[in-house]
């Protein structure tokens, strides 16, 4: 039975102090980088040259001396002959003379005597020459080598999840090759009424694809009976670096997952003030973390986003995923028991109201496919009124 909850910070900090008894191991692979989005670096990359590589053109357009059309207006138009073509895979390797002047695509490369790019629109064809009617600046329409990324800047952090856009920067400057982090959480799912089939494991799947979204590589451990020694059995299948179990960690539930962790390890916390999550526990079983969750989905998640994700990132020195906030006016109140810090599931309307859809109620899964954010009410309020401006963190999947 749970007899003290501690707060979500005493959580943390009794999380991030244990650090020094896991047997953390770095698990490092190299992959080619085409395959690296959603995957976490282990290391700082760097661009290897610049990008662009030289001077492009950043329209699709002409591409002449600006000089040589300074004065050109409606009535004053300039003659250039028009004598080539510059694609991105068929540069124009000529030199351009004064009244001369080549079509060029984007991502060209600027043919040399040209310092600015005319662009379509502003062109007028006949025949074998282009007409000007205005002046160009020097360099307009132009992206210079190096403009978009340096030499030597940093494009990846280690520690960072590497996104799709990341991908863009990693190829074009030709980085084929990286280091990611292989991080494997094992998750086990324990309950007779999940292995009978009464109850659909529906939290096992929401962990496992919210994981991959993190960064890491979850291991599905399958369904373990409410005893001691399938539980043990499930747990040894593969080798893991670290560990979720979700059920039995309820009073009503006889705490068999916590008593299970004590009985072969140790528990460093088992209840916390927040709901959803409330009943989230930690331990170490040979060096190994252990989390212990309810195996009601919504208070995983939150527990999952709250508690085991950052202690992760602390652990293993990753970067924090950024959560990103809107203000909103709640178009109803919000009650909250003091001394618990509550995560209200909301719905984001027009005109900047939020909706509030649940507080409690761990096993509702309409309150997040039908919300948009988390509002936190903290520890010391009681709540907010109907009316109150309050940030709202967006939901992260």
């Amino acid at each position: 039975m749970i007899r003290d909850y501690i707060s979500l910070d005493e959580a943390i900090k009794i999380g991030r102090e244990s650090k020094k008894e896991l047997e953390l191991e770095e698990r490092i692979f190299e992959i080619n980088a085409q395959y690296a989005v959603g995957k976490i670096a282990a290391e700082d990359v760097v661009s290897p040259k610049d990008y662009p590589s030289e001077d492009k053109s950043a329209v699709d357009g002409y591409a002449l001396n600006s000089k040589f059309v300074l004065s050109a207006s409606n009535s004053n138009p300039i003659s250039m002959r028009i004598i080539g073509i510059s694609t991105p895979d068929n540069p124009f390797e000529q030199e351009l003379k004064g009244d001369e002047t080549v079509r060029v695509l984007t991502g060209g490369r600027l043919p040399r005597g040209a310092d600015s790019v005319l662009m379509d629109e502003d062109a007028i064809i006949q025949g074998e020459y282009l007409k000007v009617i205005k002046g160009l600046r020097p360099f307009q329409n132009v992206s210079f080598a190096g403009e978009d990324i340096k030499k030597g800047e940093r494009i990846l952090s280690r520690g960072e999840i590497i996104s799709p856009a990341k991908l863009v920067a990693l190829m074009e400057t030709g980085v084929r090759n990286l280091k990611t982090f292989d991080l494997r959480i094992g998750i086990l799912s324990t309950g007779d009424e999940l292995l009978s089939g009464k109850v659909k494991n529906t939290t096992q799947y929401l962990l496992i694809e919210t994981l991959k979204r993190y960064g890491y590589s979850p291991v599905n451990l399958g369904i373990a009976a409410d005893n001691y020694g399938d539980i043990f059995s499930k747990l040894t299948k593969e080798k893991t670096d670290v560990l979720i179990l979700t059920g039995g960690t309820g009073p009503g539930e006889h705490d068999l997952t916590v008593e299970f962790v004590r009985s072969t390890g140790k528990i460093l916390f088992h209840g916390i003030k927040m709901r959803p999550g409330r009943t989230t526990g930690l331990g170490i079983i040979e060096g190994t973390p252990v989390f212990m969750i309810s195996g009601l989905p919504v208070a995983s998640l939150m527990a999952l986003e709250n508690v085991i994700d950052p202690l992760i990132r602390y652990w293993f020195n990753f970067q924090p995923i950024k959560d990103y906030y809107v203000k909103a006016k709640l178009n109803r109140a919000v009650v909250n028991t003091l001394g618990f810090r509550s995560y209200v599931r909301v719905r984001l309307l027009e005109n900047f109201e939020a909706e509030p859809l649940k507080v409690t109620g761990s096993g509702v899964i309409s309150s997040i496919i039908n919300a948009d954010g988390i509002l936190t009410v903290p520890e010391n309020v009681e709540g907010f009124p109907e009316g109150e401006e309050v940030n709202i963190k967006l939901l992260r999947c």
